[in-house]
């Protein structure tokens, strides 16, 4: 049963591999990360520090005093390689 929803789930998010073994895991990385992923990426009205910190929570290491602004798109599928150094600011597209 495990084994059929890791493979609906995968053809569903479009990934030609997932690294999640488990039910829980999809849930709490998948589906909860694509949804941390979707704010922070987003162009809702919210401040680079929360921008910061969502991405922070999806695996994403990050300096002091970072501006992210509304748009920007980081990898979302291996945030887990991205390191933002201090005082940088990312625009985002218009």
């Amino acid at each position: 049963m495990g084994k059929k929803v890791i493979n609906f789930v995968q053809k569903r998010m479009g990934a030609a591999y997932l690294e999640e073994r488990t039910i829980l895991e999809v849930i709490k990385k998948g589906i909860i990360g694509r949804l941390i992923q979707w704010g922070a990426m987003s162009r809702l009205p919210i401040t680079s520090s929360v921008r910061t910190k969502l991405q922070r929570i999806r695996g994403v290491k990050i300096g002091n005093n970072v501006f992210l602004g509304g748009g920007c798109f980081l990898d979302p599928i291996r945030p887990d390689l991205i390191t933002i150094e201090e005082w940088v600011s990312l625009s985002g597209n218009n």
